[in-house]
């Protein structure tokens, strides 16, 4: 039983790794701006709440290709600080996001009787 679940955790770990490396493989070889761009927001939004300690390596590399594409935005754009305004965008949206959850949770324990 101990084999099988080790074996799972390799094969999701795997399936990580391989996935994360897709997602940048498009998000550098993307000529599409707003798609660079989304994808790099939504990796770092991965970055702060889907790592772990032991996945280190992953996430510089991660962090590497962000930078890189930031890098080849800022280049094209001529826009600087790519990277902080993406950070804006995530943490604005996740405001958002919050306030429309608290919104939710008002409207449903409403009793409309």
């Amino acid at each position: 039983m101990f084999k099988e679940i080790s074996e799972r955790i390799q094969k999701t770990n795997d399936q990580r790794v391989k996935m994360a490396l897709t997602i940048i493989n498009v998000m550098e070889t993307s000529k599409d701006i707003a798609l660079k761009t989304a994808v790099a927001t939504s990796m770092l939004e991965m970055l702060s709440t889907s790592m772990i300690p032991e996945d280190g390596a992953l996430v510089n590399l991660i962090n590497n290709s962000i930078d890189k594409v930031c890098d080849t935005i800022s280049n094209e754009t001529g826009v600087s600080d790519i990277k902080d305004r993406l950070f804006t965008i995530l943490n604005e949206s996740k405001e958002k996001i919050d306030r429309i959850e608290a919104g939710n949770s008002i409207l449903n324990n409403i009793n409309y009787n």
